[in-house]
Parts: C-alpha cells; structure tokens; sequence
C-alpha cells in the first residue's frame, strides 16, 4: 500500500470517528500541517530521522512532533470548556498570574488555553 493510500485510509478512519477528542485533536494538527507545509517537512524530516519503529519509552526523542502537537492542542483545543469541583479551598495560579479561588465543593468551569 503506497503512502498517499495509507493517508487517505488513516484519514477515512479519522473523519469516521470525529467525534471522539483524539481524532478531534488529530484532525486539526493535521488541518494545520496542510496549511503550513514547511512545519510538515521539518516534522518528517525528524521522523525519518528516527530508525525503526519507537516504543512508547522513546516518543521523548520527537521534540518537535511533540510541539506540534501541543500547538494544535492549543488552538483548537478538542475540549474547550470542563468543570471541575475543588476537594478543597485552593488558588489556581493561570499564565496570567493572576490567582483565581475555587471555593471547597463549588463547581469551576476552566478553558484549556488558560492553563496550558
């Protein structure tokens, strides 16, 4: 099976099941590749440079792969909105530096991008 076949079948699969977060998550970063060819090639590039199949362990030498990913998780974050109850009176510290409370047993709605 030629590549351009392999991509057409993952991507098949991909819109299939869109409506799980991961093939969300996937699809974007692969809608960004298309849009920025250069970061397509330099992510090949450190791909191919990888010899043989990687385990799980060794997905830590992909650096760039793994900012890609980060970025396309970033602006189009499968998830925008989740709730979350505090066990406890805490202070959430976001890139703003700005302290927010969350009350014990109150409910905090948070956007993804304000945290990462």
């Amino acid at each position: 099976m030629t590549i351009c076949r392999q991509i057409g079948a993952q991507t098949s699969i991909i819109m299939l099941a869109g409506y799980e977060t991961t093939s969300v998550a996937l699809t974007y970063c692969i809608y960004l590749l298309s849009k920025h060819p250069q970061v397509q090639q330099k992510l090949l590039q450190e791909v191919d440079e990888f010899k043989g199949q990687p385990s799980y362990e060794q997905l830590d030498q992909f650096p760039y792969a793994a900012a890609v990913l980060n970025e396309a998780l970033r602006l189009f974050p499968p998830a925008p909105l989740f709730a979350r109850v505090a066990q406890e009176d805490t202070q959430v510290k976001l890139k703003s530096d700005v302290p927010t409370p969350m009350k014990k047993h109150k409910k905090k709605k948070t956007m993804p991008f304000g945290v990462n």
